[in-house]
C-alpha cells in the first residue's frame, strides 16, 4: 500500500521516466523530499533519481551524489519547481 502510494506520488511528477523500480527525475525540474517521523523532519534536496527497494526502503540519489537510504513509511511529500537553470534562461512570460 505506501510503495503504491509513494509510485503514484512520482509519476505525478512532471517529467519522470520510470524503468524497473527507478524513477528518474528530468533535467528542467528540482525535486524536493520532504520526510518526518516523531516530529523530527528531515530535507532532500535536488532529487534525482530513486530506486523501490522491497516495500518499505527507497535509495535516493541526488545532484550532489549523495545516495540516502530512507524508508517508505516516513515520506510525507514530494516537491517540484522549475531548476535554477530553467529559471535563469526559460522563456519570459508574456513572450513568444
Amino acid at each position: 500500500m505506501i510503495a503504491q502510494t509513494l509510485r503514484n506520488m512520482l509519476k505525478a511528477l512532471n517529467d519522470v521516466t520510470e524503468k524497473d523500480d527507478t524513477y528518474e527525475m528530468g533535467e528542467a525540474w528540482d525535486v524536493t523530499f520532504n520526510l518526518a517521523r516523531q516530529g523530527v523532519g528531515l530535507t532532500i534536496n535536488h532529487v534525482l533519481r530513486v530506486t523501490f527497494k522491497g516495500e518499505l526502503l527507497l535509495v535516493v540519489e541526488t545532484a550532489r551524489g549523495t545516495r540516502w537510504v530512507i524508508s517508505a513509511e516516513d515520506l510525507q511529500a514530494l516537491n517540484q519547481e522549475p531548476s535554477s537553470a530553467e529559471r535563469r534562461g526559460g522563456r519570459k512570460t508574456g513572450f513568444a
